[in-house]
């Protein structure tokens, strides 16, 4: 059995360090936008350096987005029509978390025209639109940490950890340097305290979870919808089953379907970790269970929601595989 790899596409890695890269530049824009409007300066950093390194990494990390959408666009992986990439929402390819990269990038749009025009509109209502840039921060990070496919990591999780400690930092400089009472500014680092909180909840149970590619919306390569079939429950499987390896762009998926039953299949997707791939069971096109597995040379062992799932492959003299599949009790 040929093993499950992630393959070195350069478009794939080029989006996926160019989004990072740009989420710490754009860090980076708000942490000096808030020290500029809190009129910090000292010796070594007068006002106009600040001001003027906030101007040229924002158009730096301007330069890193466009390689990011152009890179994404281009990869047949994710396979991001031009569309999705001004239309929230409404792609194939985790359309919530990437709905929420296009908001940033139209905001950052806005920003950008409004800056070149500021001399037309007036100072008043660029200073209205600038105001959100602090909602492009939070919307960029929740795009990185549900689109990118290395949340797992520990690299990026430290990148993501440290862009919001910066930003938090920045913002907890900015409360103490306002005039506000001690009641308000209590309030507010509660609430921001609150945030941080919840965001770590959710990125643990979220995208660092082994199911997350399936929950937030991966489409398997190669894969055809199909209509959801009614047919009963199974008993346990004890059953042969033929399948093969789907590559196409970033990864090479592993799909299986149950001989006596063709309306159950296998699918098993690799993960950056090659010992913990993603093991999902569907019946009738509709998922029953996943979980995580591991990949062997000619068997593969899992747990499908708590269910022992052991497949066992070989390749067959036309090339495709073939072998048997087996689970603890019966599925959903």
């Amino acid at each position: 059995m040929m093993p499950l790899v992630v393959t070195g596409n350069p478009l794939w890695f080029v989006a996926r360090g160019t989004g990072l890269v740009s989420l710490v530049l754009l860090t980076a824009v708000v942490v000096l936008g808030i020290v500029t409007t809190g009129r910090w300066s000292s010796q070594w950093w007068p006002r106009s350096l600040v001001a003027g390194l906030h101007r040229n990494i924002g158009l730096l990390s301007v330069a890193f987005v466009g390689i990011h959408i152009a890179a994404s666009i281009i990869d047949p992986f994710a396979h991001i029509p031009l569309r999705d990439a001004v239309v929230p929402f409404g792609a194939t390819y985790r359309p919530l978390w990437l709905g929420l990269g296009v908001i940033t990038i139209e905001l950052a749009a806005a920003m950008i025209v409004t800056s070149l025009t500021r001399h037309l509109i007036g100072g008043k209502v660029w200073r209205a639109i600038h105001w959100s840039a602090y909602a492009l921060w939070p919307l960029a990070l929740l795009h990185s940490l549900g689109t990118g496919s290395d949340s797992r990591a520990w690299w990026a999780l430290a990148t993501e950890a440290g862009c919001t400690a910066a930003v938090v930092a920045a913002v907890l400089y900015r409360v103490r340097a306002t005039r506000l009472g001690w009641l308000s500014r209590r309030g507010l680092s509660l609430v921001m305290a609150s945030g941080v909180l919840t965001l770590g909840i959710w990125a643990v149970d979220g995208p660092m979870q082994l199911d997350w590619a399936w929950r937030a919306g991966t489409p398997i390569p190669g894969r055809t919808p199909r209509v959801a079939a009614v047919v009963p429950k199974a008993t346990p499987l004890a059953a042969a089953a033929t399948g093969g390896l789907i590559a196409t762009g970033g990864a090479t998926a592993l799909y299986l379907v149950v001989s006596k039953d063709p309306s159950v299949s296998v699918t098993v997707t690799p993960t950056i970790d090659p010992s913990k791939h993603e093991l999902m069971v569907e019946r009738g096109g509709q998922p029953v269970c996943s979980g995580p597995a591991l990949v062997g040379l000619a068997s593969i062992t899992g747990t499908c929601s708590g269910i022992a799932v052991t497949i066992t492959l070989a390749q067959s003299d036309d090339g495709s595989l073939v072998g048997t599949i087996k689970t603890s009790t019966s599925l959903p």
